[in-house]
């Protein structure tokens, strides 16, 4: 097996020893990858893998069974699967627990499954159960996360409206962009969401103290708006600190509008956790991609060997939507 990992702050394409499979686990040929901020931490040195897990960078891939272990049970050579990974994306090959993997809807390429498990996990995982009417707002709305929190958000709401039909809800999915380029593609992708590139308009369209689930990918100073948007019994999702680790906060606001904060991040999870949520993703989410309900959203597909201009690229966060990796 060969893949890239990350030596002092280099991609460096390196041989790694393939150890023999054991009772549950599958070989896969991975055939796409995809890009993640954590990627570019790993790079520069600041998000070490977690203990036992590859130095290859990589948090999801797609490709084809090759081999499978003694005691394998639901899948098959040849059968093709994405997964979650804790790292060994940027590679060639890579070896996990059958019961981590997920088998491909038909419809779906290896590029579009490979930009699936980690951005609809995050989705999967913190979008709440949402009231009918609700407001949701997504902060960094065109990351590869942002857009899957869109859809999904979208996708829960529009279920509730359909059961409190005929009266129907006046539920917003909003979205927070860098730049009105992103607003642009992003609106044309969802024309029921409402996108925008300034809080000032997000103000306008839906008011202070209205949005009843807000998604910060961004972190920094962005949490002290966030308290002020988030309406009676909001709840405020901290998910990423693009904008850095620390903000100020207003514990009295917190404490007078009832607000419940959380943090959640996937990579660190242990391995029954991560099956347990594969489990529950293909019983909740595998069947809106199904019907297509649910897709995902490519922005560009580099080849494995430019990984590094893709990590670049997603650096300066000029995607809307994944950034793929394609194994030669």
């Amino acid at each position: 097996m060969h893949g890239f990992a990350a030596i002092k702050g280099n991609l460096v394409w390196e041989q790694c020893p393939s150890s023999p499979l054991l009772e549950r686990e599958v070989r896969v040929r991975i055939r796409a990858s995809a890009v993640n901020r954590a990627d570019i931490l790993q790079l520069e040195g600041l998000y070490a893998p977690p203990p036992g897990e590859s130095e290859i960078l990589g948090l999801e891939m797609s490709g084809e069974i090759i081999d499978t272990g003694s005691a394998v049970q639901t899948l098959a050579k040849g059968d093709r699967v994405c997964a979650l990974l804790g790292s060994g994306g940027y590679a060639n090959h890579c070896t996990l627990d059958e019961r981590r993997c997920i088998k491909i809807p038909t419809h779906l390429s290896f590029v579009e499954a490979a930009a699936i498990p980690e951005s609809f996990f995050t989705a999967m995982v913190n979008v709440p159960q949402l009231k009918a009417g609700s407001t949701v707002l997504v902060r960094a709305a065109a990351s590869g996360v942002g857009v899957a929190l869109l859809q999904y958000s979208r996708a829960k709401l529009s279920a509730l409206s359909e059961e409190a039909s005929p009266s129907p809800s006046k539920s917003k999915v909003v979205g927070l962009v860098s730049s009105h380029d992103k607003v642009i593609k992003l609106q044309a992708l969802f024309p029921d969401c409402k996108i925008f590139d300034s809080e000032e308009a997000i103000i306008e369209a839906v008011g202070l103290h209205s949005v009843d689930t807000i998604f910060n990918l961004v972190g920094g100073k962005t949490f002290v708006s966030d308290v002020r948007f988030a309406a009676f019994g909001g709840h405020i999702i901290l998910l990423a600190t693009l904008a850095g680790r620390t903000s100020e906060l207003d514990i009295g606001q917190v404490l007078k509008k009832n607000l419940t904060i959380t943090g959640s991040t996937l990579r660190t999870r242990s391995q029954e956790e991560k099956i347990a949520l594969t489990e529950r993703f293909k019983n909740e989410v595998l069947p809106l991609f199904e019907n297509k309900s649910l897709h995902p959203v490519i922005d560009r597909i580099f080849a494995l060997p430019d990984a590094r201009q893709a990590i670049r690229y997603v650096e300066q966060r000029k995607n809307v939507g994944k950034v793929v990796l394609r194994v030669p």
